[in-house]
């Protein structure tokens, strides 16, 4: 799906490793920087097909976009519940 597209290679293999050790590292330890990061390695994985150029590459800028749009989502999701959380912990 990547064959000549290093760009789009190397962007999947960075963005998605440091996605697996920022979700890590929430696992171990919990705090809204993990999330803040993934939303924001997310939201580069949408954009970054058009930006480095190869958006006109359907397989590898869909998977990008879908991928990167997955983990943004789910990050903002985790920070709106943390931030109720808190909010509720320090209304009792």
């Amino acid at each position: 799906m990547f064959v000549g597209l290093p760009a789009a290679a190397w962007d999947a293999g960075v963005v998605g490793a440091l996605i697996v050790c920022s979700s890590a590292v929430a696992l171990y330890r919990y705090g809204d920087w993990t999330e803040w990061s993934n939303l924001t390695l997310g939201c580069w994985a949408v954009v970054a097909p058009f930006l480095l150029g190869f958006g006109s590459a359907q397989g590898p800028m869909w998977t990008h976009v879908l991928v990167g749009g997955c983990v943004a989502t789910i990050a903002a999701a985790q920070l709106v519940a943390s931030r109720r959380a808190q909010a509720h912990s320090s209304s009792n």
